[in-house]
């Protein structure tokens, strides 16, 4: 086995051991490995958007795809606010397929309006926002009797109610 290969194979054995973890609140793998384990149930019939730094970096690394253009993201330092875009466009060109999205809190709030576009054109595009409470790595904890108004600027929300 060549060093790409052993080394990539400790990486899904890491990634999966992280997904196993029940702990909550949940962990960026758990929560998109749910995300896995339903899309799995569409067979290859699926197009993937994930944006937000840490939500779209460990998506590549849990949410599976094996062809082409089956996954749109930011890529490497890219633009955030570009994935409901995607996934209005994808949903638009494949009307045959499911279309996942799956962003961070912050990148959400880049684009969230476009969530209005997708239901005024009756697009079924399911959305995922993984809510870490913040910009990068959030919020640590939250205090019990903290309010809005008392968090960080670098910090979004935990009451944020997104459905």
């Amino acid at each position: 086995m060549s060093n790409i290969q052993s080394k990539s194979v400790k990486n899904a054995e890491v990634s999966r051991q992280l997904a196993a973890d029940q702990t909550l609140p949940m962990n960026y793998y758990t929560s998109i490995g749910i995300v896995q384990e339903e899309i799995a149930h569409y067979g290859e019939n699926y197009i993937i958007v994930s944006e937000g730094s840490n939500t779209m970096d460990i998506g590549r690394t849990v949410l599976q795809n094996n062809r082409p253009l089956q996954r749109l993201d930011a890529g490497t330092f890219g633009t955030m606010g570009v994935g409901f875009g995607f996934a209005i466009a994808a949903q638009h060109l494949h009307p045959d397929k499911k279309v996942v999205m799956v962003v961070g809190d912050s990148a959400f709030g880049f684009s969230g309006m476009e969530l209005e576009t997708a239901a005024r054109y009756h697009l079924p595009i399911k959305v995922v926002v993984i809510n870490n409470n913040g910009i990068v790595m959030g919020a640590e904890e939250i205090e019990k009797d903290q309010t809005p108004l008392d968090t960080s600027p670098m910090h979004l929300s935990p009451w944020a109610r997104y459905d």
